[in-house]
């Protein structure tokens, strides 16, 4: 059956190639026709005989027509001039002399400390490859060895190849990725972490041109898949001519930024990996990392993976760049079986990193990030200043105003700041607009009534992709990343809200306890004997809008207008967004908003609006919709009656968040509403209106 797949594949590879070339030739495309060419060549050296003389006469025909048999041949002859792999494993002697030939082919290299199951399904889609010629696993001395692992897995390829270092208490991947460079006795390396599945498609994707490297690029893919940054494919010549990975680089992160920065001062060219062609499989950060024992917020901050990533940041950047004139560290091998090298370390590294650089480089990342949570004033913060601020508060709660506190030397309980007794109640804001801010609202309430200060937690994301100051010209506290999984650890009484997530409890009564801090992850309004809807409304209508959304309500008087809000997104057969889908909500939330959605088609408008017309000939609508064809519609049927915000999206960008908000502010200005059921949206119009003549809802009054 495997067999058979592998036939299959080559197969589809070749046709695809075939007519990959053709388009090339005709488009003159001369790149993709060379790499279209040389897959072919490879590919005839790959098939068997009965397959050759099945393909070679459409191929010869193929390359006559197109006069590029001359160019074939070249590349078949480059691709014949193969090398064969010889090795020198003599006990006692150095790595660095184990290859004596170096072969033409692929090899992977890859590295585990105790990450066994990843790598065991990791490994079985790189022996699937059958371009692949070698597999070098660095076994950097798991408790139980890698051998001894996959023998009683009963996995055995002649292909794969251990190396096996004792004596080695702490994971360092810059020393044992350069130990498996050294080990590879192929022409082309292929770097790997022990949780990346390569699938066959990437050898015939992709072409490894001269003087370039194929890489992952999280930018490119979805944050789960964020960790295959770190894959690349180069020539093994160009990797150990800058001397592999960064040795000053000792904990976890930016050891892949530091060596993509020097391969690309050496001149090779990077081009970005078809992400389609890997799969990161998805494991905790935690098992990135050394076990944290830390009991206080400073330590847990300094064994965070971000802090260790911009700690290696600084350091890359005040020792010297890493290159030829360093050493890698040594390593003798002690013992050689058939397909494992073992080997200890020899000495010390001749590349150390002073303490007092260490220190520098930790006071410089701890002010980075200090500046994601403050902006640029964290930088004037000393070192004790902002060692005091990482003791008093936990990084993810800390906001600018302390950071501002902190600078100008005032203590955090200045008698120029207003104190709260209650302490604080963070409101993690989640789903659209009108669902954020009603929550909001709920909770400043909730936070008044109890003496706390109110911090919004507004996280951008697929819903709303916009920052909160986007929208208000706000003085408040305003984080932008949620932290609900480690809230309830930090002691806050936690509430969620969220009924799809693991524990929420939807509607669960607020009890604030006092000097106990809350979390409250929510797109709703509270339930609490606090809560009061006047008040909710009163503090949504004082939230002063920012200059980009008073600008564009400023031209527009409805004062004499019947607001319209068409919600017609996210009804049965329109909920294919990702914001709009059914996994955003229970079963039985879903199917609510299936049956109110088609309520609200727009159909239903206009029987309503014809009728007020004719009760109102000179009647004026100001429509907000979600969706352009029902602009376009309603344009076409009732002309110079319609006003509306001209725009150019419909997604849940920033800026059509933007004109989301200048939508419900002047849907709140018209002195009567025809408005969607079961939308927050038309819900956020009417609390942020002073007083609607009347109100008619979609599948009630009309």
């Amino acid at each position: 059956m495997a067999a058979r797949e592998r036939v299959e594949r080559s197969d589809i590879a070749f046709w695809c190639h075939i007519n990959g070339a053709r388009i090339a030739v005709k488009q003159q495309q001369h790149d993709t026709l060379e790499h279209h060419l040389t897959a072919l060549a490879a590919l005839s050296q790959q098939q068997t005989t009965t397959k050759n003389r099945r393909y070679r006469p459409f191929l010869q025909q193929f390359l006559t027509t197109y006069r590029l048999k001359e160019q074939f041949e070249s590349l078949l002859e480059r691709q014949t001039d193969y090398r064969g792999t010889q090795v020198n494993p003599i006990v006692g002697g150095g790595i660095d002399n184990y290859v004596e030939q170096i072969g033409s082919g692929i090899s992977v290299v890859s590295c585990t400390m105790n990450r066994h199951a990843n790598l065991l399904k990791a490994l079985r889609s790189w022996l699937a490859c059958e371009a692949i010629n070698e597999v070098v696993i660095v076994d950097w001395s798991s408790t139980e060895p890698l051998t001894q692992f996959l023998q009683q897995q009963q996995l055995h390829d002649e292909r794969v190849k251990i190396v096996r270092v004792e004596g080695q208490s702490r994971w360092i991947l810059s020393y044992a990725f350069n130990l498996g460079f050294r080990v590879a006795s192929y022409d082309k390396i292929i770097k790997a972490d022990a949780d990346i599945l390569i699938y066959p498609s990437f050898f015939t994707q992709q072409q490894l041109l001269p003087k370039s490297v194929i890489a992952g690029n999280w930018r490119k893919v979805a944050s789960e898949q964020a960790h295959i940054n770190g894959f690349f494919y180069i020539h093994r010549h160009d990797l150990l001519s800058i001397n592999g990975f960064n040795e000053y680089l000792t904990r976890y992160g930016w050891d892949d930024n530091d060596i993509y920065q020097r391969l690309q001062q050496a001149g090779v060219v990077r081009y970005d990996v078809n992400p389609a062609t890997l799969y990161h499989l998805p494991h905790r950060h935690a098992e990135r990392l050394e076990p944290s024992q830390a009991d206080d917020r400073f330590n847990r901050f300094r064994h965070s993976t971000q802090f260790a990533i911009r700690c290696n940041k600084y350091i890359a950047a005040l020792m010297p760049c890493w290159g030829r004139q360093q050493m890698m560290l040594l390593f003798t091998i002690t013992a050689q079986y058939d397909n494992e090298l073992r080997v200890k370390q020899r000495g010390r590294s001749s590349h150390t990193v002073a303490p007092h650089i260490e220190c520098d480089a930790e006071y410089y990342a701890m002010l980075e990030m200090l500046s994601w949570r403050g902006g640029e004033i964290a930088y004037q913060l000393q070192r004790h200043e902002a060692e005091n601020l990482l003791h008093k508060f936990d990084y993810d709660t800390i906001t600018i105003s302390e950071i501002k506190r902190s600078v100008q030397g005032q203590p955090q309980s200045s008698s120029q700041v207003k104190s709260y007794s209650g302490g604080r109640l963070y409101i993690d804001a989640q789903h659209g607009l009108g669902n954020r801010l009603r929550a909001i609202a709920s909770a400043a309430v909730i936070a008044q009534a109890t003496d706390r200060e109110l911090v919004i937690v507004w996280q951008p994301d697929h819903h709303c992709h916009c920052q909160f100051r986007d929208l208000f010209d706000y003085q408040g506290e305003v984080l932008e990343q949620s932290f609900i999984q480690t809230a309830q650890s930090r002691s806050m009484k936690l509430y969620n809200y969220m009924e799809i997530e693991p524990g929420a409890k939807k509607f669960a009564p607020i009890e604030p306890q006092v000097g106990q801090d809350l979390y409250i992850r929510s797109a709703y309004a509270l339930k609490s004997e606090l809560a009061d809807a006047d008040q909710e409304n009163r503090y949504l209508q004082t939230l002063q809008p920012n200059y980009e959304v008073v600008q564009l309500i400023e031209p527009y008087g409805v004062s004499q207008s019947i607001g319209v809000h068409i919600r017609m997104e996210g009804g049965k057969g329109l909920d294919h967004l990702s914001y709009d889908a059914p996994e955003n909500w229970s079963q039985k939330g879903h199917e609510q908003l299936h049956y109110w959605r088609e309520k609200s088609h727009y159909r239903h408008f206009i029987s309503r609006m014809d009728q007020i017309i004719e009760e109102q000939p000179e009647v004026k609508f100001f429509l907000a919709t979600d969706r352009e064809q029902t602009y376009q519609m309603m344009r076409q049927r009732y002309g110079e009656r319609i006003l509306f915000l001209p725009r150019s999206q419909f997604d849940r960008s920033k800026d059509q968040i933007i004109y989301a908000l200048a939508d419900a502010i002047l849907l709140s200005r018209c002195r009567s509403l025809l408005g969607s059921t079961w939308s927050s949206f038309t819900e956020l119009a009417m609390r942020l209106s002073i007083g609607y003549e009347r109100v008619e809802m979609s599948g009630h009054d009309f």
